[in-house]
């Protein structure tokens, strides 16, 4: 199944065999309220990709490759 989003990047840094893409995503916990909170991600993407720092973009995920980190240990999981 595919998934896509689309975001508004905050900040695209090319890196020669890549470019990170910075952008927040708006966030609600499971069954809980609509709070206005937003989440920072980040995106690996092609060196060839369109993202421009201040530009939107459609993502493809891929979720089986997301990656997540434990706020409190800092500790990551696939």
């Amino acid at each position: 199944m595919a998934s896509s989003l689309e975001v508004d990047v905050t900040l695209a840094e090319p890196l020669g065999a890549e470019v990170v893409a910075h952008f927040p995503i708006a966030m609600r916990p499971v069954g809980g309220p609509d709070d206005g909170a937003t989440a920072m991600l980040t995106a690996r993407l092609s060196p060839r990709t369109l993202a421009r720092s201040g530009g939107a973009l459609r993502l493809a995920v891929d979720v089986e490759r997301l990656y997540f980190f434990d706020p409190e240990t800092e500790a990551g999981t696939w």
